[in-house]
């Protein structure tokens, strides 16, 4: 399976994390459940989020991913 793939959100994930305030709160949720998803656990510092992660998931919600 493509890893792009693994890192977009689907049709759910995507209008939960859009149900947020603000810009910084869709991304912080998109970061936490697919983090959880690739790794069984949640991040414990930022530094261990992929980049490639932030960049997938701020395309897909269009935000720029400076937000956080």
């Amino acid at each position: 399976m493509d890893d792009v793939v693994l890192l977009q959100l689907n049709d759910y994930e995507l209008s939960l994390a859009l149900n947020k305030d603000l810009a910084e709160n869709c991304l912080a949720f998109a970061l936490m459940l697919k983090f959880f998803q690739l790794e069984n656990r949640y991040p414990k510092k930022f530094n261990v989020l992929d980049p490639m992660l932030i960049q997938q998931l701020s395309v897909q919600l269009q935000i720029e991913h400076c937000s956080l």
